[in-house]
Parts: C-alpha cells; structure tokens; sequence
C-alpha cells in the first residue's frame, strides 16, 4: 500500500473533497452534489482481524481488502470506551459517553436526541433519505428512532438466529441467519427507487459472543492455531489487584473493597478455550464480510459505487487470552482499537494509509461536514477529518482521552486512560490502595511491565498526570455520569410505604415478631427497585446478630441484617453481592439505619444515627420494570436466597425489637401498616 500521511490525503484529495467542505461552512452557497454514505458498524471487531494486515496470514477478508486497497486504512483507530452502547453512542453523536450518557450496558440507557442528536438526525434534516438497519442495543428496544427514514431493528443484543425484527413499525419474525437477514435489508433500502442521497447505517449484530458462524463457513481454518504471543503467557505481577481477579464470576463487595472474587493464576498457561472461540470468532466474521460484498455488487449494478462513501469500524476491540482476559472493556491495545476503513475514489486516493490516532467520536463530525450540515449544537467532541483539508500545518491529536465506566464485570473498576503517541497512563477510580498502570508502548507494545512505580518514570508520569487532568477538565469529565432521559421512571416522587412504626408514644417497646413472618402486598410500582431512589429505613435495638427483614431473592433483592455486630445492608444482582456495613457495631444500643439505592447514578449509601457512613458504587442496576416479589419477609430469607455465608450470615433470626421499618421511593411519614 501507499503511504501517507492523514494531512496528505486531504490535502491531496480532488477538488470535490475541498471544495466540498468550503461549502459546507456557508450556508448561503447552495450545495454541490453530496456523496451516498454507507456506515457498517459490526461488533467486537479487534483491529487486526483483517486480511491485509498480515497477522494472520490465512485469514480471508477479500471485501474488507478491498476498502483498504481502494480506499484509506486507519491505522491507529480507537474508541473512547470499549464497550457496545456507549461506543455506538459516540458513533451517532460525536461525544463521550459522559457527555451523552450512555455509559455503559447493563441499565438500558438512551441518549436524548432532542439534545444531543444522530448523526442521522442532521444528514436527514439536510435532504439524505436515511436507513437504520441492525443492533441498536441502547435501551434494549427495537422502536423507531428520530432522523431514520428506514428502520429495521431488533431489540438488545439480537441472535443468530429467529430474531423479531421490526421493519418500520411492523413486527416480522426472520428465521434466518442475522448477517444475512440484515444484509438482505440493507439490499432492499438501496434498491428504493428516490433521487435524493442516501445514508445506509447497517448495524451487524456479528460478531458478538456466542461467536455462531453462518452454516457455510463452520469448517474454515480447520488446521490453524492461534499464535502466541508474549502478553497471553506472561506472569500478573505488577498488576491491579482486580485484573487477578476473573470479573465475570460472581463477586462480593463490602463498602468499595472486593471481599471475594475467583482468583486467576500469576502464572501459568493460558486457557486452550480462547483457541476454539477466536476461529469461532474469524468464522463469523466471512459473512459481514461476504456481505460487504453484496453491498459491492449492489451498488455496481446501480452505478453508485464510486460515488458512494463506503466506511466500515468495529464498535471496539476484543481479547482472546491477552493479559489473561477476554471480553474488551480494559485499556489494553486489543481491546480500544478498532478496524477503521472508508473507500470514495472522488475524495480518497486508493491505497492511502493513514498514522495519526483517530477516534469513533470524529464519524459523525466528518459526515456532517462532507453533507453540508450546519454546525452541531451542542458542539461535537470529535473532530472532522475535513480540518486537514488545506493546511500542513492544521493542528491534530497527538493524544486522547479513554473512559470505562464500570457495569456488568463489577469486578474492572471505573477506568480513565490517558493515551498519546508512546505511552498510556490508566488510573483504576474508586479502588483505594490498588495499583495504577503506565506502559511505554514504543518499548513494550504489549503492556507487559507496569512503570507506574518505576523511579525512572517519575517525571513522564508525573506530566502524563497533569495532561490528563487537563483533558478530564477540558472535556468536562465526570465519573458519574447523570441519566440522560430521567423522565424515563415515569414515577412520582413518593410511593407506597410500609411502617412498622409503634402507635402508642407511651410504649416503649418495639413490635414482636416470629421469624419468618411475611408481609404480603400486591404487586406495586411503589416498592420497584429500579426507581429512582429505593429507601429502607429502620429503627432497631439488636442485641444478636441475625436477619432483621428481606425482600426479592438473590438474584434481585436485599436483606437488612446485623453481622459480627454490625449493620449490613446487601443488595443481591445477579451473582453480585453488594454490601453496605456500618464502622462500628449497633448490638445493644438503639440506633436508626437508612440505606438507599439511586438506580440512576448507581450509588447505594448508608446512613446511621443520621450520619453518613459507606456509600458504594453498584454496577449492576434492576432492570427497568422490575417488579420485586410482594413479600417482605422479617427475622430470615426466604428459601430462594442461597450461599448465605459468602454475604456474612448463617441464616439465623436477630434478636431485640424492630421499632420501625419503613421501605419504598423517597419514603416520607405515613400511616403505620396494619
């Protein structure tokens, strides 16, 4: 391939490219023809899973060569966060997750498009006819979304097979393999007979785990081995505490401290089941690429092809046994760089290769400037591509900011990296005490010693430091990231309670009770978990440890308990425990206890005698909807509440009085319950 530089291309590319952003930035010159735009986004897609990039020498990707050879090959890609929705986030906006706030997964987020709008929404309100077809994943549905003329969607994560699709606001039931299906989708918007252009996002589903290949390519690279290299064998020393640790494996968590979580090995072989997914994983990959070429051959026949700005990217990275791990989300190479591609012979000379660092945040910047949309409001963080187009000397990142925020492997804390062209600085959040890493990537590319600690880096920490904190600030970085559509709990601010509370203020005795006597009320968005701020508040005397109430079971609930004479307020997620425990013990004396969850900021916190005493970042929120089970159950757990002992309980009744137990959103003084 050729090789130049980003400033090169644009400076070098025909008039059209030039001209065409000159015009852009008045809105008084009318506009010249715009370029047809296709956007493939597939999922997981490590950078160097392709043909043409030589790691793997039998690897076949002849479409995905194609756009290389013919078009421009962005060697150092990344996105802001490795991790599905927020990265897809970013794509449409041209932000950071904690700008749009999407953050993360796991709690059916959404980006408000009034206020921070697609990239489709701009291109549709400028003239393109505009087609969403694939994975949305963002709140987990599959409805229409604004500035998308053709939708076709299926909700959450979708599968490979017999998938609900729905097609402009009608349901069809697709059988077929999902590459196919989606491609066999993106082939009908193409072939819609309308004079205006067209931006086509097709979304693939491919190649997120289970990695399931299409039938006609489940026997390829049969007699290939996955290479080893240096960072799958190497030893864990040097490294946080939490990377030794295997995060998707239930976990308990006491305050912010991990109490227990499987170990991994320091040393030792790498596990031989990487091998078998990562050819799973190439398998899947031939249909996206197979279907990139039917995207070829569409437009060929048409005669739009070379007037068609074809991009491809992968929505981030993906590991197979590097460092240890697998998954992404970590700020390891393999996991925050992507495969970024784009082919249009009018703008991009053929085999172009291009050196500097760009981002998924500088898509949709590019795209409204190559469209001859006005400027974003608000302001995009990424930057268009289009900057470079006539001066050398344009300025352009020499370094980046890289976000995590922690979801549903509670385990990888909340993670900031700071990355230029030879080193990367990751500070772990939230985890007092655990290492932090720094890596010179000229010298050691695949991360394997951490010079955080090492004297002779003191001065390059120190100033990677400071440049961070610049680009947090600049960036108007927060860890907690505010829900971008509150309005989405639907809910008033207080709901049902229930009071245990004595009537009578002459008695000074709290209310007797056997243990495991229930408290039945019907179902209730009053008592739902994933409401904004779910309250337990209690006045208790406890002379024993024991079980004072609980409620759900232990994949969806809390139990309030006193263990080893403190307070213990566990909130059960899946196979995650999350633990709030008072400083000092409470056996023996009055005290008033008030633990609460926000579900929107994913912050539990506890409060004794009015003082605050834990707060706790939660990971894995209730899902919107959920509904707890409508018992609350005092003295002990119900028989669904399992492996007790790893949360500090034997099961058993505390002993004392229950002056008061109230629970429910933002309670506020009622009625005592009968």
């Amino acid at each position: 391939m050729q090789k130049l530089s980003i400033k090169k291309w644009i400076c070098g590319a025909p008039a059209l490219l030039s001209g065409f952003c000159f015009a852009a930035a008045s809105t008084a010159q009318p506009k010249p023809d715009r370029p047809n735009v296709i956007f493939i986004l597939s999922d997981d897609h490590r950078y160097d899973a392709m043909g043409f990039t030589g790691k793997y020498p039998w690897l076949q990707t002849p479409n995905l060569d194609r756009i290389a050879q013919e078009g421009a090959y962005f060697k150092n890609a990344f996105v802001t966060i490795s991790v599905c929705a927020p990265s897809r986030a970013s794509f449409l906006t041209g932000m950071y997750p904690h700008t749009h706030g999407v953050a993360s997964n796991q709690d059916e987020r959404e980006c408000n498009w009034e206020k921070t709008p697609s990239f489709g929404q701009y291109l549709h309100d400028s003239g393109y006819r505009t087609g969403y077809i694939g994975k949305w994943h963002m709140d987990h549905s599959n409805h229409n979304r604004p500035g998308w003329d053709f939708w076709a969607s299926f909700s959450d994560q979708g599968k490979y097979y017999n998938n609900q699709i729905t097609v402009n606001g009608e349901d069809r039931f697709e059988p077929d393999y999902v590459t196919d299906v989606l491609t066999r989708y993106a082939v009908e918007f193409l072939k819609t007979d309308d004079d205006r252009p067209f931006l086509l996002y097709l979304s693939h589903k491919a190649l997120h785990a289970p990695f399931t290949p299409a039938e006609r390519y489940q026997d390829l690279y049969r007699d290939q081995h996955l290479p080893d290299t240096a960072n799958r064998t190497y030893d864990l020393a040097g490294k946080p505490e939490w990377q030794r640790r295997a995060s998707p494996q239930a976990s308990v968590f006491v305050n912010q401290r991990i109490e227990h979580a499987a170990k991994l090995p320091v040393t030792g072989p790498v596990s031989p089941h990487f091998e078998q997914q990562f050819f799973d994983y190439l398998r899947t990959l031939s249909a996206v690429d197979e279907s990139i070429g039917t995207i070829f051959q569409t437009l060929e026949k048409q005669g739009k092809l070379d007037n068609t700005l074809l991009i491809y990217a992968g929505d981030n990275g993906f590991m197979f046994g590097e460092h240890r791990r697998g998954d992404k989300r970590v700020a390891y190479e393999e996991s925050i760089r992507i495969p970024f591609l784009m082919r249009w012979p009018k703008g991009i000379p053929a085999g172009t290769v291009i050196e500097q660092p760009v981002l998924n945040i500088d898509l949709a910047p590019t795209l409204l400037e190559l469209a001859g949309c006005k400027p974003p409001q608000p302001e995009m963080q990424g930057q268009s591509l289009c900057k470079l187009r006539t001066n050398e000397n344009t300025p352009w990142r020499d370094s980046f900011l890289y976000t995590y925020f922690r979801d549903l492997q509670p385990v990888i804390p909340t993670l900031v990296g700071y990355r230029t062209e030879r080193y990367i600085l990751v500070n772990s959040l939230f985890r007092e005490g655990d290492l932090q890493e720094l890596y010179d990537l000229q010298n050691d590319p695949q991360q394997l010693n951490n010079l955080f600690y090492n004297p002779e880096y003191e001065a390059v920490r120190r100033q990677l430091e400071q440049q961070m904190e610049q680009e947090k600030e600049h960036l108007h970085f927060v860890a907690d990231v505010p829900e971008p559509c509150p309005d989405r709990f639907r809910t008033p601010p207080c709901g049902k309670l229930f009071n245990f509370r004595n009537t009578d203020p002459g008695r000074q005795h709290g209310s007797s009770f056997a243990a495991g006597t229930q408290i039945k009320y019907p179902a209730n968005r009053d008592l739902v978990f994933s409401e904004p701020v779910f309250r337990i508040q209690m006045s208790v005397t406890a002379q024993r440890d024991g079980i004072i109430a609980s409620q759900g079971d232990d994949v969806m609930g809390y139990i309030a308990a006193v263990s080893g004479g403190k307070l213990r307020f566990i909130l059960f997620r899946g196979p995650h425990r999350y633990i709030l425990e008072s400083e000092k013990s409470v056996l023996g004396r009055p005290c008033t206890a008030v633990a609460e969850f926000d579900n929107g900021l994913k912050i539990a916190t506890l409060r004794v005698d009015d003082q605050p005493v834990q707060s706790l970042r939660i990971a894995n929120t209730y899902p919107r909807d959920f509904h707890t089970k409508g018992t609350v159950t005092l003295g002990r757990t119900p028989d669904y509440f399992k492996e007790l002992q790893r949360v500090g309980l034997n099961g058993e009744s505390f002993t004392g009085e229950l002056h008061e137990l109230m629970i429910g959103r933002n309670p506020a003084p009622t009625q005592p319950a009968n």
